[in-house]
C-alpha cells in the first residue's frame, strides 16, 4: 500500500466538488430550500479526527521504540500491536481521501447555499456546511500526517534492491 499523494487528495477534492455540484443542482433546482445539514456534523468530524490523531500518536510511539519505565504504568497501557498499527494506517489513508472528498462537497454546498438566499434557515445551513468543510479539511490533514507516521521500513530479507518505504 503506497502513501497518499497530494495528487490523489486533489482528485478526491475535485470529485467531491463535482458531487457537490450535482447534489446542489438537484437540491436547489426550482428555488427549493437547501437540504438540511446538521450543525453538529462538523464537531463529529473533528472528534473523529482527534480519535485518529490519538491512535496515530500511539503508532508513532511504537515506531520510535519508546520504552517506558516500570513505574510509568499509564504509558504501558498505550502500547499498540503491529496489527493495530496496520489498521491505523489503513484508517488514516481512508480518512485523508474521504476528508478531501467531504471538504470539496461541503465547501461547494456552503458556497452555493450562501448564494441562494438570506433567510435564517439558509444561514444556518451555510454555517453547518462551512463547519463541516473546515472539519473535513482538518480530517484530511490528520489522516495525511498519521499515514506518514505509519510508514514501515523496507524488507531486509531479500537480496535484491531495497524497495521504498510503504504504509504498514
Amino acid at each position: 500500500m503506497s502513501l497518499t499523494s497530494i495528487r490523489n487528495l486533489a482528485f478526491s477534492l475535485a470529485f467531491g466538488l463535482g458531487c457537490g455540484l450535482v447534489f446542489c443542482a438537484f437540491t436547489l433546482g426550482g428555488g427549493h430550500a437547501p437540504w438540511p445539514i446538521p450543525l453538529p456534523l462538523g464537531m463529529l468530524i473533528l472528534g473523529f479526527s482527534a480519535f485518529l490523531f490519538a491512535w496515530g500518536r500511539r503508532v508513532k510511539a511504537m515506531r520510535e521504540k519508546d520504552r517506558p519505565e516500570k513505574k510509568d504504568q499509564r504509558r504501558m497501557r498505550r502500547r499498540i500491536s503491529p496489527l493495530q498499527a496496520a489498521r491505523v494506517a489503513v484508517l488514516a489513508q481512508a480518512c485523508s481521501r474521504c476528508g478531501a472528498w467531504l471538504a470539496g462537497f461541503f465547501g461547494l454546498c456552503a458556497a452555493l447555499f450562501w448564494r441562494t438566499g438570506e433567510t435564517s434557515y439558509v444561514r444556518e445551513q451555510v454555517l453547518a456546511a462551512g463547519l463541516a468543510a473546515a472539519s473535513s479539511a482538518v480530517l484530511t490533514w490528520t489522516g495525511w500526517v498519521v499515514e506518514r507516521w505509519c510508514v514501515v521500513d523496507s524488507d531486509d530479507d531479500g537480496p535484491g534492491p531495497q524497495a521504498r518505504p510503504t504504509v504498514a
